[in-house]
């Protein structure tokens, strides 16, 4: 006798996850409601809403009588088995919750000892969640245009269109005009699954990605996180490169690899933190008073930066208008570039004038960009589960200016003050390179869009793996065993 087909539900509510099963044919909105009273005790359809996750990737509300429900069932009809609801709470509750009285922040010494704990357990448990991806529709294969890595990138794209229906696949706009692609034979053997192979590039990328692959070193997956300046995907990448730090996937294995991902498996993943580097370039104030300048970007007021600097009066200051934002994964490096001179920066932690630096350059690099130039450069090695910031000087011109490790959550600011002899340079992972004249800063900060990065084992297994693997760290010629036999005293 055939069982009745079942669904499979994830409920998501106040940061806690379950999963339920129930028969297609028993779906309704009563009984979604009922199993989310039943596995959550604080649960009332009053004081939350539902929310279902469409295929577009956007979280809509759902209702008894609105579209969404009836979207929903017909995605459920159409053979997905499937489907994630979390809730959202009410305006209502919100508006009622008070926020000037918890915005107090004031408490006493064993209330802070006891936050602070729960704090560092909630850190210690990341490590060994295990997390599912949502239903992967949209996959973004990015690789180096090489005769090689494009045969494998044509070898995964169509091993993906055949075993998933309802799966898109996209690949870089350069290879539909690559003959190791072959985009033409492909049209003519595969007419059913061509349709749903598209192109990307940096001007026309899909907005909604659901997995990202890699196929490349680490330099394809620092090139990835550039392509993702918002929210970005789970990243699975497999080490077709030279080092291989960030890729610990083996592509001889991709199939089984892809498989156990898409099928909803659980994974460990590692949430790399990212930095906000946001530039800021001087206005001066003598553009103010030409009427026919007109700025389009907002100002900010005036800069501040220009310590002990005699010139530094109002009627000389200068204003700051921002020029760009970049999330980088590994570094900002700030650099003295073609120019013969030491760099001069200034460097403001938290709005606290910290140092003046005179050397070839800085390294403001991530717990990830910690075995990078940061390294190089005389960093330390940072696990990539801390929230931190490295402060690297790249050969300072005093032997007391060492490297620093600061909290995730402060804010930097390295600015060019106007006494500087000349002008810096600062690129962004290795790309943007951008020139900073004096009176330009740029501010640093922790990124709200960390990097889901999919492990082989877990973060930490893989990250000492790579260690001894990639760095050889700390291997040496074994040392002798001592025999005191072999010692003639006479």
């Amino acid at each position: 006798m055939n069982k009745a087909p079942q669904l499979r539900i994830k409920f998501s509510h106040r940061g806690e996850t379950n999963f339920v099963f129930v028969k297609e044919e028993d779906l309704s909105f009563s009984l979604i409601v009922k199993e989310f009273q039943k596995e959550y005790d604080d649960f009332q359809l009053t004081d939350y809403k539902l929310l279902w996750k469409d295929a577009e990737g956007d979280w809509i509300t759902i209702t008894e009588t609105n579209d969404a429900w009836k979207y929903l069932k017909e995605v459920v009809e159409q053979g997905h088995k499937r489907i994630h609801i979390k809730t959202r709470i009410t305006d209502a509750v919100f508006l009622n919750s008070s926020p000037e009285t918890s915005s107090q922040n004031q408490t006493c010494v064993s209330s802070l000892i006891s936050k602070h704990s729960r704090v560092t357990y909630s850190l210690s448990e990341l490590k060994s969640y295990l997390v599912e991806l949502e239903i992967v529709t949209n996959i973004v294969i990015v690789t180096k245009p090489t005769p090689e890595l494009v045969k494998h990138t044509k070898l995964v794209a169509i091993w993906l269109l055949n075993k998933y229906e309802n799966l898109t696949v996209y690949v870089g706009d350069t290879f539909k005009k690559n003959p190791a692609f072959n985009y033409k034979t492909l049209s003519s053997e595969n007419p059913t699954t061509i349709n749903r192979l598209k192109f990307w590039s940096q001007q026309n990328f899909p907005e909604c990605v659901d997995l990202a692959v890699t196929l490349g070193g680490d330099g394809t997956v620092l090139y990835t996180s550039l392509l993702f300046q918002g929210k970005v995907p789970p990243i699975l990448s497999f080490h077709l490169g030279s080092l291989g730090f960030l890729t610990v996937f083996n592509f001889g294995q991709f199939q089984e690899t892809l498989t156990h991902i898409i099928d909803g498996n659980a994974v460990h993943a590692n949430l790399r933190m990212r930095i906000k580097c946001t530039v800021y370039k001087r206005i001066s104030n003598n553009l103010f008073a030409d009427e026919s300048v007109q700025l389009n970007k907002p100002v900010t007021s005036t800069c501040g930066l220009c310590l002990n600097d005699p010139d530094s009066d109002i009627e000389n200051s200068c204003a700051l208008t921002k020029c760009g934002v970049h999330h980088v994964l590994n570094e900002l490096v700030v650099d003295r570039g073609a120019n013969p001179n030491m760099v001069m920066l200034e460097l403001f932690v938290d709005n606290i004038h910290l140092t003046t630096i005179l050397a070839d350059g800085l390294v403001i690099a991530t717990a990830t960009g910690s075995t990078a130039y940061s390294l190089s450069a005389g960093g330390s090695l940072i696990h990539p589960e801390m929230c931190a910031i490295l402060v690297t000087q790249i050969c300072p011109h005093t032997l007391t200016c060492r490297p620093m490790v600061i909290p995730g959550y402060k804010e930097l600011r390295i600015c060019v003050p106007s006494q500087a002899r000349s002008t810096v340079w600062a690129s962004f992972d290795g790309h943007h390179r951008v020139e900073l004249n004096r009176g330009d800063s740029i501010t640093i900060t922790a990124s709200d869009c960390p990097l889901p990065s999919i492990c082989k084992d877990d973060q930490s297994k893989d990250w000492f793996n790579g260690l001894r693997r990639v760095l050889n760290w700390n291997e040496r010629v074994p040392q002798k065993i001592f025999r005191s036999d072999s010692w003639d005293f006479e």
